[in-house]
């Protein structure tokens, strides 16, 4: 994270009114456990996410999951 100057996590977004967005089309999935795999990894704390529309977390697509995590 310091090397892309990203600040940490408690610093970002402390209102909890905030909230992100990301659209995918042409059958482009995540996958929630690579989801938190990610925020473990960088030391992200977990945010919720509320899918609207088809998720299938058996075939995640790389830039589907590139997108969610790197929000």
């Amino acid at each position: 994270m310091q090397r892309y100057e990203i600040p940490l996590a408690k610093s970002i977004g402390s209102n909890p009114q905030n909230s992100q967005s990301v659209a995918e089309f042409l059958d482009q999935y995540y996958s929630p456990q690579d989801l938190q795999a990610f925020f473990t990894a960088m030391s992200v704390l977990p945010a919720p996410v509320s899918v609207v529309g088809p998720n299938d977390a058996s075939q995640p697509g790389g830039e589907a999951s590139l997108d969610i995590q790197c929000t």
